[in-house]
Parts: C-alpha cells; structure tokens; sequence
C-alpha cells in the first residue's frame, strides 16, 4: 500500500451470494395483514402508566392541565387575594341588614385575617 492509496484500497466487493443471502434475512417492517393493534389498547396501556413525575392528587397529566387552568383562573379574577372591600352582595340578597351584629363581626374577622373574596363568599354561603 502506498501513500496515495485510500483506506478502501484493500477493500474486497462482496459477491451476489452475499447479497442475496442479506436480502433472505432482513426483517420486514411492515406487520401481517392478520395481526393488528387496536388504537384502543394501546391508549389504555398508556393510561394505566401514571408519569412518576406526577403528583398522586392528579390521575392523569390531563387532570394536572385542567387544575392548572382553574387556578390561573382565580388568579386572574384576583379572588385569591384579600379585597378592599368585599363584595356583600350575597347578604344582601340574602336579606340581611347592614347593621346585624354577626354580618359586621364576621366581615370585620374576614378583613383582619386576610381571607380572600372566593372564602368570604364560600363560608357567607354556608353560614346564610
């Protein structure tokens, strides 16, 4: 072998013989017509698999998704958070005076501990 020789220079060309029998053995890709795989099956399997990364209160990463939606949703209405005032309408409908006691104790209470408007009017809805 001399300098200008390539690496393939020794190289040998195979013969047809080996080619065919490469050809015999080649795995097909393509699965028989009588086997199949439902769509079904195969979205269940998954489904049965929870990501470890997933935290146990959620089912599924579609669960995570829409919890996520739902607490962006507060937040953007500001109902996490401790008004200025609160929105009273629900005593009012509810027909209870300005001047009752236990209304003004428990919206006095609710400022003071920095309850946000969604637990003011959840408990309001329960304690009317």
């Amino acid at each position: 072998m001399n300098e200008t020789d390539g690496l393939l220079a020794e190289a040998q060309i195979e013969g047809d013989d080996n080619q065919q029998q490469a050809e015999e053995t080649t795995i097909s890709h393509i699965k028989p017509d009588n086997e199949t795989i439902a769509s079904d099956d195969v979205a269940a399997e998954a489904a049965d698999e929870r990501p470890e990364w997933l935290p146990e209160k959620f089912k599924s990463p579609e669960d995570l998704a829409k919890g996520y939606a739902e607490l962006q949703k507060q937040f953007s209405q500001g109902k996490h958070k401790a008004p200025e005032t609160y929105d009273d309408s629900i005593f009012k409908e509810a027909g209870i005076e300005d001047d009752d006691e236990l209304y003004n104790t428990y919206k006095d209470w609710a400022k003071e501990n920095g309850v946000s408007q969604a637990a003011f009017e959840q408990l309001a809805s329960k304690f009317i």
